[in-house]
């Protein structure tokens, strides 16, 4: 310790106490220094290096992980999760469009079936109809004269079927095989005449 001054009249108190502090203050900042780690030396062992500094980078992790706000953590997960989501609803459209070509596949072909039933009924009812129109025609008169609109296949398979024109006829019509010439200008009395009665009229032809 150093020896205080005797006093002199020159100086007053409070200068001398301002002096005896700067002569203090070199160990009064050492002390102050030394005051920040005086709570270590009560444990009694001092731990490595190291270790500090492994706690203090946790530390600032922590930190750091704690300042983080919490609303970028669920963020984070989304995006982890985001690819198979898309590749779920991926397979589940091309499921959805296997099925509507699947239906309009078979749609298809239902139409095509409609189509040609009814083209099968329209070829059948024009069948009906010339059938119709057939019978029609082939329908006798009302005055026992055959219709001469008679397809040719009827006609034919009436030629087919041979039959007597003497058991067909009237017995009061008379039949002349042969015709002997005369005059057109030659007048005919009544007594050369033949009266023919009105029978039915036959198409020789037919």
């Amino acid at each position: 310790m150093e020896h205080k001054a005797p006093p002199s009249p020159s100086f007053t108190n409070k200068e001398l106490e301002v002096s005896e502090i700067l002569l203090q203050l070199p160990s009064l900042i050492l002390q102050s220094k030394f005051s920040r780690y005086t709570f270590k030396a009560t444990w009694g062992c001092t731990k490595p290096r190291y270790t500090s500094l492994s706690e203090t980078g946790i530390d600032k992790t922590s930190r750091t992980e704690s300042e983080t706000p919490v609303s970028c953590l669920p963020i984070v997960a989304v995006a982890h999760k985001k690819p198979k989501n898309l590749k779920r609803k991926r397979d589940e459209l091309f499921e959805i469009i296997n099925q509507f070509s699947k239906r309009i596949e078979s749609f298809k072909k239902e139409i095509a079936n409609v189509k040609s039933h009814n083209e099968t009924l329209k070829s059948f009812n024009s069948k009906l109809k010339e059938r119709k129109q057939e019978l029609m025609s082939s329908c006798m008169s009302p005055l026992g004269i055959p219709d001469l609109n008679v397809p040719l296949d009827h006609v034919k398979s009436f030629q087919s079927q041979a039959f007597d024109l003497n058991d067909t006829l009237d017995e009061d019509c008379e039949i002349v095989e042969s015709a002997l010439g005369f005059d057109l200008n030659e007048t005919l009395n009544d007594d050369d005449c033949v009266v023919v009665e009105p029978a039915q009229v036959v198409d020789l032809e037919c």
